[in-house]
């Protein structure tokens, strides 16, 4: 299973979770499966708020979760249409080893239409 970290900077494990999905200057990948870690670049982080395209960049890589500390609603259902989930952080937590720890330790909450970022919601 890959995991998707939006992140401030490419900065290894140490990489600070970035506070809203699409905005991400870059976007850490974690593989369960043989715990690697790579980032790609968020080509779109420059984008208008509620018209979130990072989605476009990770859904061919065959991510199934995301793990962020504010989503909004467009992204959330965004992601599920793809059949991906979104998880969010607690404020604790601040770099992509934490949120990937929180998230292997089942304590993080699914992120949902009710409980999204309205703020984007604008249209």
């Amino acid at each position: 299973m890959k995991i998707c970290i939006p992140s401030k900077s490419n900065d290894g494990y140490g990489a600070k979770i970035y506070d809203h999905f699409g905005s991400s200057p870059f976007l850490a990948i974690h593989n369960h499966k043989d715990q690697s870690l790579f980032f790609i670049d968020n080509h779109a982080h420059h984008h208008i708020h509620g018209t979130c395209q990072a989605i476009g960049q990770i859904k061919p890589l065959g991510i199934k979760v995301v793990l962020c500390s504010g989503m909004g609603v467009r992204a959330v259902g965004q992601l599920n249409q793809n059949g991906i989930k979104a998880f969010c952080t607690d404020g604790d937590i601040s770099t992509v080893r934490e949120a990937i720890d929180q998230y292997y330790l089942n304590s993080m909450e699914e992120v949902i239409y009710d409980n999204a970022c309205l703020d984007h919601f604008r249209l």
